[in-house]
């Protein structure tokens, strides 16, 4: 069914609720609910409807059955009676009403036009208490505009039992609530509801719960989104122990079923049952490259936990704890827990951290809360979080709450306690109307109602969107609640849980080296049977802060101890990006970090070091994961971060703050690859530096300065090369006295080094801030970019090659060289003014002209004239001529710019000369989102998604790779590791095709696009366009300034694109 029809009949659906106000029909027969009203807002309500047949009888720990069908008009006024259970002594309300006939649910929606997305609400009580019936969501559905669903499953030994296998398989509470799922899938749309965004959430029990569905393979497809509230799939509490073995025996004899040990299977609460869970969570957590990480990963993530969850256990310890209690009865029965057979070692750390011998009974009653909440309740969904965070998945927060509820408590607590208890974030969630966690009822204060309502938002923003506003990204320094309160006290409790679970779950695929600053502790995964060895966020310079802002790098400081090097370092400070690239969700000055692949094979490998891409304005390591090639390719990859924008690329006080900080960084992780790569079985003479985009830049530029001569021995250019006009930058000093002004240092043009002092105190946010702010009405596209600077440059790229015979022209082309671009390069500018086609009267009269402008002020009427000859065509269609105007923006930034570089490096004495030009439309979508519909091309880095493979593929979230372009895949990573080990994509591995080598005469090179072919002289007139005749057009419009920056160059003016990048990045 085409998208808008499946759309327009969930409106016309809508309109029903609404004309009929209380009535609505769906699979199984008709209901008639009531409404309420909050803040002028109409709820209709749906209480009590089933959604599976009454479990009883020959039901009983059978998986659920869809519900019967019905005649008449069913009423749906009342909760459906909660599933049986026996009171619960935490002072949770009881059900009123408990039965066996209780798989019901209920529907809140708010009585507003159109579509809504659809919230599914668990409820909590550790699988063996609890039910729907006191989770009143008419608020939060009317203050969020979501409709929420809640929903009763099977409890205690009517659930979570395994008794007979397949016929009574365990795991019934789970199978409810997936049967709960598929009801909503099948029915939501008679109430208005989207079933194709759903977001699972639950609290305690129902956080673990919310969490092993995204971990369940029979829940695929079912939700997109989940919220674990103070609960996570690791939880001791939510799996069963080898202690439970016995009861259903137990059980059996008690009611007189006897039975012998064979005839009956092991009881669980979740349980790995072969079915629904092929393996634990820790076994599962181990392979984040599974199927089923892969899709726990792509789903949007939400979670948090309460500073005093844990206070659950202490209700009935009134008069606190002694220190010695603490240390001698209470940990050894956590550390017991935590880890049997190691409870000694766990017991000295926690003592460590949590044990005081001055403190009084009630901090250290505190301390023991502490304990429990970071073990049992923050800790499993800190891990969850930390396990879920993935580049190329869906978005991962985690909140914190701290708020005491000036009301009262929902559970018993002990009179010493005040802090936020278990659960009462569900109070603040459900809002101040109709209070239903409290028997009696309470009055919120102002303070409660405005946490309340901020709370209410980020979670329906969540639902709606998967972005939370205001709250951060997760990462593993900061941890954020609704007001964005700061947890860095937290942070060390709560990793060090993480990191004790952690090194039960990873240890038999841990592997720890020890480099020239310390010893480090990585991880390992698997690719077709290969293991690939990796480290992330090694430090590999001093954090560039203090007086190392603006400083050239540092060798890193020296570290005792093993350093764990699980997770990608922050990136370096950026703003978000505007072209569709993955943005970087933790940010930091503290930035400068590299990755390392590692085949585990024997032999010394060559090493490739790739450097990102990002205008040198954004961008990071974080979502390059080069385990497949280091695999394939038997090559070690390192990958590096590097300070960006003006951090990076502004020259301030000369010698002080010299610019080019950026490439002074890359340098800096390429002496680290000299000094260390050796301890991972990397060849330090064997060293191929490869980037795209203004990576490709970087590599190219590197290639061209002394600083970084003997540290690397080959490089690739993607996309990008010293020879764009994008690639230099000349605004250093108009720039950096704008930026001291905006931030109010106010110095004059001759102070300079009062200028530095004064930025170097300056709040990192507001100087990035400020950067941007400074661009404001400048001609250009790109500021902070690379410059001659007397130092790493002395002089011009024009001056360099105007002698062909000088030490940096001749090392240049002594390196092996293996560059090229996309055919659809220029559209991720294109599709910003021609997302709809372009008529050819437009691109002749408007776009042409500016793009000409743009080129060379002074000869705009010639260059103008030469464009429109080469690219205007009266008779194209709108589509043609939008993908003629695509072209030229390819040609003009990037393929004049690569046939520049690769003429340039061509020399009969040199290294080897490889061009190729790639024309792979991928099947699974681009890199660069959205892209017109008449764009099927090659987009701008829609050759690194074929680079790293199908394992992971985080430059596209999600892609499926055809079989087809599996084995593309593979040929091109063929070449690429055959280049760096040889300087030869030919050798050692024999391609299919063979690449012809780059001469002058022939210009040769290879086409990579559905048939891999070896051709001479790409896209000739075009090419023969960008690299001779507009250079020469414009030769004689050249000041001296530009020329001495830029040989071929195509113009400086970029006024109209730079005002279109501003603006976007202002929106």
């Amino acid at each position: 069914m085409a998208w808008w029809i499946r759309y327009l009949s969930l409106l016309i659906l809508s309109v029903t609720v609404v004309d009929s106000q209380l009535e609505v029909t769906f699979s199984t027969g008709r209901i008639r609910g009531f409404n309420k009203t909050v803040s002028g807002i109409t709820v209709n309500e749906f209480l009590g409807i089933p959604f599976a047949k009454p479990p009883v009888g020959n039901l009983r720990f059978a998986k659920p059955e869809p519900a019967s069908r019905w005649t008449g008009v069913k009423d749906a006024t009342e909760y459906g009676p909660a599933c049986m259970q026996r009171p619960n002594p935490y002072g949770f309300p009881n059900p009123k009403k408990i039965s066996e006939d209780c798989l019901t649910l209920n529907v809140f929606v708010p009585d507003t036009p159109g579509v809504k997305a659809v919230m599914f609400w668990i409820h909590g009580g550790g699988y063996f208490t609890g039910g729907s019936f006191h989770y009143d969501f008419t608020e939060f559905a009317a203050r969020g505009d979501v409709i929420v669903v809640s929903v009763n499953y099977r409890l205690g030994p009517f659930g979570f039992l395994s008794i007979d296998g397949a016929n009574a398989p365990g795991n019934l509470g789970l199978w409810d609530q997936i049967e709960g799922l598929k009801w909503v899938q099948n029915n939501i749309g008679a109430f208005g509801g989207d079933p194709k965004n759903v977001t699972i959430f639950g609290e305690s029990a129902g956080g673990s719960s919310a969490s092993q569905l995204a971990l369940t393979t029979k829940a695929n497809g079912l939700f997109q989104r989940f919220i674990p509230q103070s609960g996570g799939p690791g939880a001791y509490w939510a799996w069963s122990t080898e202690k439970a073995a016995t009861l259903s025996l137990r059980i059996g004899d008690i009611l007189g079923c006897h039975a012998g040990e064979t005839e009956v299977k092991t009881p669980r609460l979740a349980e790995v049952d072969g079915d629904m869970f092929p393996e634990s969570v820790s076994d599962m957590f181990k392979n984040p490259d599974s199927e089923v990480m892969r899709h726990f990963r792509s789903l949007d993530c939400l979670g948090g936990f309460t500073d005093g969850d844990g206070a659950i256990l202490t209700h009935d310890i009134d008069i606190g704890i002694t220190p010695a209690e603490l240390r001698d009865k209470f940990i050894p029965d956590v550390a017991k827990q935590v880890a049997p057979g190691h409870e000694t070692e766990i017991a000295n750390v926690l003592v460590k951290e949590y044990y005081n011998s001055t403190a009084n009974r009630y901090d250290t009653a505190n301390r023991y809360v502490d304990i429990v909440t970071d073990w049992a309740l923050a800790g499993p969904v800190a891990i969850l979080t930390d396990k879920h965070v993935s580049p190329g998945g869906g978005s991962t927060y985690l909140y914190y709450l701290t708020k005491v509820p000036s009301y009262g408590y929902v559970l018993k607590t002990p009179p010493w306690f005040d802090r936020s208890n278990h659960a009462d974030d569900l109070s603040y969630l459900l809002g101040p109307d109709h209070p239903t966690m409290f028997d009696d009822g309470v009055e919120f204060d102002d303070g409660d109602k405005r946490i309340s309502y901020k709370m209410m938002k980020y979670w329906a923003n969540f639902a709606k969107t998967g972005k939370v506003q205001l709250l951060e990204a997760y990462n593993v320094h900061t941890f954020v609640v609704c007001h964005c309160i700061k947890m860095e006290s937290r942070a060390p409790r709560l990793s060090l849980f993480v990191l004790l679970v952690n090194a039960v779950a990873i240890v038999d695929a841990q592997t720890t080296v020890t480099i020239n600053t310390g010893t480090i502790q990585g991880f390992s995964s698997t690719v077709d049977g290969i293991r690939v060895n990796t480290f992330l966020g090694i430090p590999f310079a001093k954090p560039p802060v203090g007086d190392l802002r603006f400083a050239k790098p540092q060798p890193p400081a020296s570290w005792t101890g093993v350093k764990q090097t699980f997770k990608y370092g922050p990136s370096c400070m950026q703003r978000p990006n505007e072209f569709g690239f993955p943005n970087a969700t933790e940010v930091y000055e503290d930035c400068l970090t590299l990755n390392v692949f590692a085949p585990n094979t024997t032999g010394v490998k060559a090493v490739m070091v790739f450097i990102h891409g990002g205008g040198y304005y954004f961008g990071g390591t974080f979502h390059y994961d080069y385990t497949e090639f280091a695999a394939r390719g038997n090559i070690i990859v390192v990958t590096v971060n590097y300070r960006l924008g003006p951090f990076g690329f502004l020259s301030i006080d000369g010698d002080n703050a010299p610019g080019n900080l950026g490439l002074w960084d890359q340098i800096e992780g390429l002496k680290w690859v000299q000094a260390n790569i050796r301890i991972f079985n990397g060849d330090s003479q064997r060293v191929t530096i490869f980037g795209e985009s203004a990576g490709g830049g970087s590599v190219t530029q590197l290639a061209l300065t002394t600083a970084a001569r003997g540290l690397f021995h080959r490089f690739i250019p993607h996309s990008g090369s010293a020879w764009a006009d994008w690639a230099w930058s000349t605004r250093s000093p108009e720039l950096s006295m704008k930026i001291g002004k905006i931030v109010g240092c106010n110095v004059g043009p001759a102070e300079r080094t009062k200028l530095l002092a004064c930025l170097r105190k300056t709040d990192a946010e507001a100087y990035l801030n400020a950067s941007f702010e400074a661009t404001v009405g400048v001609p250009g596209l790109l500021f902070y970019c690379p410059e001659v600077d007397g130092d790493m440059f002395p002089k011009s790229l024009s001056d360099i090659f105007k002698n062909a015979d000088s030490d940096v022209v001749r090392h240049f082309r002594s390196l092996d060289y293996m560059g090229g671009f996309n055919d659809g390069d220029g559209a991720i500018l294109a599709l910003r003014v021609a997302m709809n086609g372009m008529s050819p009267a437009d691109l002749r009269d408007k776009w042409i002209p500016m793009k000409a402008k743009d080129v060379s002020p002074a000869h705009e009427a010639k260059i103008a004239e030469v464009l429109t000859e080469e690219y205007y065509d009266s008779s194209a269609d709108a589509i043609t001529t939008a993908r003629r105007y695509a072209d030229i923006l390819t040609d003009w930034l990037f393929t004049g710019a690569m046939g520049s570089a690769t003429a340039a490096h061509a020399s009969p004495t040199g290294g080897s000369t490889y061009l190729y030009y790639f024309t792979k439309v991928p099947s699974f979508g681009y890199v660069v989102s959205p892209m017109p519909p008449w764009f099927r091309r090659s987009n701008h880095a829609d050759d690194l998604s074929f680079l790293m493979g199908a394992h992971h593929p985080t430059m596209v979230p999600n892609a499926t790779f055809t079989d087809e372009e599996k084995e593309f895949s593979k040929k091109m990573m063929t070449y690429w590791a055959n280049f760096a080990k040889t300087g030869n994509p030919n050798q050692p591995v024999s391609p299919s095709t063979t690449w012809p080598e780059y001469t002058a005469s022939g210009k040769e090179y290879i086409e990579l696009g559905d048939v891999i072919s070896a051709k001479s002289d790409v896209i000739p007139k075009r090419m023969d366009l960008w690299t001779n005749t507009i250079p020469k057009i414009r030769a004689s419009a050249f000041s001296t300034a530009a020329s001495g920056n830029f040989p071929h160059v195509f113009g400086i003016a970029f006024a109209v694109l730079g005002a279109l990048i501003k603006y976007l990045a202002y929106m």
